[in-house]
């Protein structure tokens, strides 16, 4: 039996972009962004809004937020290469975030992995056998032609692309790591990700 998704937030209109195509368009207060930003789980680039949705499904998304299009679409797009190789979670579409009195931030939406933070097999030497595996499958995903968000403040339109020799590498550990699926998953996808060779 599938559990119905009750999202906590939903869009007030899905719109098309010329570059990054369907968007959804989500609306806040100032207050309530607020409260979501301070009580949401947060990495260096980014926060994710849980919004109801469950670990595991694939058709439950939560919201993962930045500050710019440029960084959220091409997290979107190398999370979307990995998930189909099935080394992170499904994603959805890109969204605009409006909040009143405040610049748009951007993002999409993600499935939710399980056990973040709760992942062991990290020491001194790296990972164990399934972390190991998981670094050397992101390693061989090809990402060029992805948006390079090193450049995340010049816009979406003048985005250099990354090249060929550029590969996710970085950034693995207990808090950039979980199961969907009963698989080890990435669930960062964010600049500090990738190896600029």
């Amino acid at each position: 039996m599938k559990t119905a998704f009750n999202p906590r937030f939903v869009p007030s209109r899905t719109f098309m972009h010329d570059i990054v195509g369907r968007v959804d368009e989500y609306h806040f207060t100032r207050k309530e962004w607020t409260r979501l930003r301070r009580s949401s789980a947060s990495g260096v680039q980014s926060f994710f809004i849980p919004n109801n949705a469950k670990p595991h499904q694939r058709n439950h998304y939560a919201l993962k937020v930045y500050d710019t299009l440029v960084e959220a679409f091409a997290a979107w797009q190398r999370q979307g290469i990995a998930a189909r190789k099935h080394l992170a979670p499904p994603v959805r579409r890109i969204c605009k975030f409006v909040i009143d009195g405040l610049e748009p931030r951007w993002g999409y939406q993600s499935c939710v992995a399980s056990h973040i933070n709760r992942v062991g097999g990290w020491d001194d030497w790296g990972w164990g056998p399934f972390g190991s595996k998981l670094e050397c499958n992101l390693l061989r995903l090809d990402i060029s032609g992805t948006v390079n968000d090193d450049q995340r403040y010049v816009g979406i339109r003048r985005a250099k692309r990354l090249g060929k020799r550029t590969r996710i590498r970085g950034d693995l550990h207990g808090g950039n790591v979980g199961f969907f699926k009963h698989r080890l998953v990435c669930i960062d996808f964010g600049t500090e990700s990738i190896d600029f060779r």
